[in-house]
């Protein structure tokens, strides 16, 4: 039996994929820092789920769970890291004046959760899959982090660092049987989205169909990808990034010191 763990599991998008990875057999560990909530969603799922209270921006917490789920479980096969928050409180509207909601405390609440939760997270349980020499980790990211968003500027910035994190691991991990992925939704109408924006349902997708575009990225043999799910698409699709004019010369091999002379390594451009 797989072992998936789930952050931001008590609603929305969380508990859709929770429940969808239950009927397809799976273990479960929800982890939120919604205790009623989450307490609920084990109750409805059963013995295949448990729920763990968790701030993801704490690096001491995540250790316990992970020490925690290796002595139960034994392994972890699964690591998708949804939770999320915005500068505004959960669901307020975003045709207001911006500049009230960017302060040094959203500010640092936002980059705690969706910056340092999910490299808290895949640090954590990286010595793990690359022990196992297989691990899944899927980070919940937005398309917010792929234009401009000036509603939340503070949520953009900390959801782009989410693909270049998501990217550069990916690129890191590839030979050690280990995926990084992201998924970026259009809209999902959770209980982060903005009240005016519920009424644009033709533009918006349900928790429950979204979950479905994670278990299709999860399967995928890709790695370092960033993929989006449109709201009149069927699957989720890989974004392509546009190519950096010169990347091959910054990034050829770094000269070699020889008796304190930079020299060009074989097979450098500089050699050619």
């Amino acid at each position: 039996m797989q072992v998936a763990m789930i952050t931001g599991a008590a609603n929305g998008i969380g508990a859709a994929t929770a429940r969808i990875m239950v009927q397809r057999g799976m273990k479960v560990v929800l982890v939120d820092v919604d205790d009623e909530t989450g307490r609920n969603l084990e109750s409805e799922l059963g013995p295949s789920a448990e729920f763990h209270r968790l701030d993801v921006s704490d690096p001491v917490g995540w250790v316990h769970l992970k020490d925690h789920v290796l002595e139960t479980h034994g392994r972890i096969d699964i690591l998708v890291l949804n939770a999320g928050t915005m500068s505004r409180p959960r669901g307020a509207r975003v045709d207001d004046d911006t500049f009230g909601w960017l302060n040094q405390g959203a500010y640092e609440r936002v980059l705690a959760v969706n910056q340092h939760g999910v490299v808290n997270g895949t640090m954590t349980f990286l010595p793990v899959f690359l022990q196992q020499e297989s691990g899944r980790v899927l980070v919940i990211s937005s398309v917010d982090a792929l234009i401009p968003y000036p509603q939340d500027p503070f949520y953009a910035m900390a959801k782009a660092s989410q693909l270049s994190f998501v990217r550069s691991m990916g690129e890191l991990l590839k030979e050690f049987g280990v995926s990084v992925n992201a998924l970026c939704p259009f809209s999902v109408l959770t209980d982060l989205t903005p009240e005016n924006f519920r009424d644009l349902p033709e533009r918006s997708i349900s928790p429950e169909v979204f979950a479905e575009a994670v278990t299709y990225v999860l399967k995928s043999e890709t790695t370092g990808e960033v993929w989006l799910k449109y709201h009149d698409t069927p699957e989720p699709c890989v974004h392509e990034f546009s190519e950096v004019q010169g990347i091959e010369k910054l990034y050829s091999p770094a000269p070699e010191l020889v008796n304190g002379e930079a020299r060009a390594r074989p097979g450098s451009k500089e050699m050619e």
